[in-house]
C-alpha cells in the first residue's frame, strides 16, 4: 500500500498548520486508516512545546471547560 508523504499531508492542510509543523508544535504520526489506497498521517499537537499551550487555551475558550472538551484535548495531544 502507498504512504502519503509529509510533504503531501502538510499541501492540504492551513497555512498555520504548516507554520506550527515547521516550529515544532504539531507532530505527524503515521495513521492506519487507508484513504483513496494510501495511509495517511494523523496531526498530533505537541503537549510540552510552548507554542501549544495558546492553542490548547483556545481549545479550552471555544469548546468550554467540561469533560467532553478535555477527552477531544487528550485524543489530540501527543506528548513529545
Amino acid at each position: 500500500m502507498k504512504h502519503e508523504t509529509k510533504s503531501e499531508c502538510l499541501e492540504g492542510q492551513p497555512l498555520i498548520t504548516t507554520i506550527l509543523y515547521i516550529v515544532g508544535s504539531i507532530k505527524l504520526i503515521e495513521g492506519y486508516s487507508p484513504f483513496r489506497g494510501k495511509m495517511r498521517y494523523d496531526i498530533k499537537l505537541r503537549a510540552l512545546h510552548p507554542a501549544s499551550w495558546p492553542i490548547i487555551l483556545f481549545m479550552f475558550i471555544i469548546g468550554g471547560f467540561n469533560r467532553d472538551t478535555v477527552d477531544i484535548i487528550k485524543s489530540e495531544l501527543v506528548l513529545w
